[in-house]
């Protein structure tokens, strides 16, 4: 596999979550309306057919959604995610520390820790170098704390190393705005990543918020 196939998989897969969400919510009503008329008949006059093709097509969709379900927990996995948003395949081999996540309308937090064996670690610093990663001794955690507004409470048993560590890393952080003339929204993205060499351990850090400001109040 490649980073343009791992790319496509995941991303197909989450997006057939997404409509496969969309369409329970909307087939959830018929299929109620449904099992009352079939509860209905079998009473009435011992008729069982609707019934039973209730309960076929409920493990058809039962089913399918399992489907779906390993499908996007196959490809659309922490891997596929810190790929994504790196540019950097990563083989879905690589070993899973930590992956923590939370998110609502206005912010999408992502903490995830892989750990990589020496063919695969030194398969990424190839592509990395290409990426514009650099390299030196650094402490991650002050590198995070630098970024505008940083939300660090994911961390659990792999936080952000607090002493010096030789390693590649990236940081990026970009703002842009948006609104009216009576509001302004400004969209910032925050993205760390440090390659700990000595370990093999990659700490990946991904904010997205939104902020906006009422222009009314604000002096002129």
């Amino acid at each position: 596999m490649n980073l343009h196939t791992q790319i496509y998989l995941g991303d197909l897969g989450n997006r057939m979550v997404y409509i496969y969400e969309i369409f329970l919510i909307n087939v959830a009503v018929l299929m109620i309306v449904w099992l009352g008329f079939s509860v209905y008949k079998w009473r009435k006059s011992g008729n069982r057919n609707l019934i039973k093709w209730w309960g076929i097509t409920v493990g058809i969709l039962f089913t399918l959604g399992l489907c779906i379900l390993i499908f996007s927990k196959i490809f659309s996995g922490p891997q596929y995610f810190v790929a994504s948003q790196t540019g950097i395949y990563i083989p879905r081999s690589v070993n899973v520390l930590e992956n923590n996540y939370t998110g609502d309308r206005d912010e999408e937090l992502h903490y995830i820790v892989l750990k990589f064996n020496k063919t695969q670690m030194d398969d990424f610093i190839k592509d990395a170098a290409g990426k514009g990663w650099k390299f030196g001794s650094v402490i991650p955690y002050s590198l995070a704390k630098s970024l505008p507004q940083p939300n660090l409470m994911l961390g659990g048993k792999y936080p952000f190393p607090k002493i010096k560590k030789d390693g590649y890393y990236y940081l990026y952080t970009n703002t842009k705005q948006g609104g009216s003339t009576s509001f302004r929204t400004d969209y910032t993205t925050n993205k760390l990543s440090f390659l700990d060499t000595k370990s093999g351990i990659l700490y990946f850090y991904y904010h997205s918020f939104e902020l906006t400001s009422d222009l009314r109040f604000e002096p002129h």
